[in-house]
């Protein structure tokens, strides 16, 4: 193959987080006009999760089918869906099936009557083998992959229904952005075959998905190192004490006051081990607050995550300094960073357009 094409072809395959939140125009930060993925966010969010599989029947003919890679890319794998115009007017074409303009989009559904028709019809019409691709909704959400639900974007952009059904055939319809990766495919089945069994959605497809979902679901949400792991000392305080110095924490991450909270606890008297525990504690956060003079962060190589370094008086390392504009509730706080979680906030692109500035004035913390 020639190397252009082949570069070209391998540039479409990779699909990260950060050009994700670019596609989508996440990356936009104005603080006078919001953009469309700010008013009506396509990424990754909690409206997209799924608990069963998304099913896909394909031939030949189809766009989109798997490679050698076992990747499925959409016949646009690099279209920007970044204004409600170019979203309504391509999941418009995307939806009438006489259109044949490329789209960024993959379809799929969840309703196995839905799969068994289209197959029977397709084998009626002499479309060759037909092979049904099943995926674990909740792969793709890890990897931070969109999945829309078409009748709900429908009614959103106020789409019509281009077979004047009143949408009732786009229900459990659902498309996947741009591509599908080996991560989240469960597997293939020659439809031929499969259909053999009578109630093949419940006695094989089911059982695959839950084998398959069960060996991918993280135990626990995955966490960063840092050379000081406050967390850690916070989970040795007493649960009284937590939920203080979270207070305390919050403080730290927001612009905002904090309300006197506890000044609503009862006013019982302390007994002399409960003064005795709370000077420990004390103790303890004094510590902390004094070995954690500042943080820093940096990005992270290979991915759109971060590093937090500590530093103190006998640590000192060249730095940026951004300003930014404050969003409520769209922060990422410290905790967050120190769970990896976070990512679905607004902040956190301006997190990664900080990094990528001072990266460009040749810092590598900010």
């Amino acid at each position: 193959m020639d190397p252009l094409l082949q570069a070209d072809n391998d540039r479409l395959r990779i699909l990260t987080r950060r050009k994700v939140s670019q596609l989508l125009g996440d990356d936009i930060i104005n603080p006078f006009i919001h953009s469309e993925e700010q008013r009506h966010p396509w990424s990754v969010n909690k409206s997209q999760e799924l608990d069963c599989p998304l099913l896909r029947i394909w031939d030949i003919n189809s766009g989109s089918q798997p490679d050698e890679d076992n990747c499925m890319l959409s016949r646009s794998p690099n279209q920007p869906l970044d204004t409600e115009q170019v979203r309504k007017d391509s999941l418009a074409i995307h939806l009438y099936h006489k259109n044949r303009t490329p789209t960024p989009y993959i379809s799929f559904t969840k309703s196995a009557s839905a799969i068994k028709d289209l197959a029977t019809l397709r084998m009626s019409r002499r479309r060759g083998v037909q092979t049904l691709t099943v995926i674990d909704p909740a792969a793709r959400l890890r990897s931070g992959l969109p999945i829309l639900d078409v009748a709900a974007e429908m009614e959103h952009y106020c789409i019509p229904d281009p077979y004047m059904r009143g949408s009732k055939y786009y229900i459990d319809h659902y498309v996947c952005l741009w591509k599908v990766t080996a991560e989240e495919t469960v597997c293939h089945y020659e439809w031929e075959e499969l259909a053999k069994t009578t109630n093949w959605y419940d006695e094989v497809i089911i059982p695959a998905f839950r084998r398959f979902s069960g060996r991918r679901r993280p135990e626990s949400a995955p966490t960063r190192a840092s050379a000081f792991d406050m967390s850690a000392m916070m989970e040795g305080l007493p649960i009284a004490s937590k939920s203080i110095t979270l207070d305390i924490e919050f403080i730290e991450d927001s612009d905002r006051s904090f309300e006197h909270d506890y000044l609503d606890f009862d006013n019982s008297t302390d007994s002399d081990d409960e003064v005795e525990e709370a000077n420990q504690n004390d103790d303890i956060i004094k510590s902390i607050e004094g070995a954690c003079v500042m943080r820093l962060l940096k990005c992270r190589l290979g991915d759109d995550g971060f590093e937090l370094t500590t530093l103190d008086d006998n640590h000192a390392l060249p730095y940026a300094i951004l300003l930014h504009t404050w969003t409520a509730d769209q922060e990422v706080t410290y905790k967050e960073l120190l769970k990896g979680t976070g990512i679905l906030k607004s902040g956190y692109a301006k997190l990664r357009f900080c990094g990528e500035r001072a990266a460009a004035d040749g810092l590598e913390y900010f």
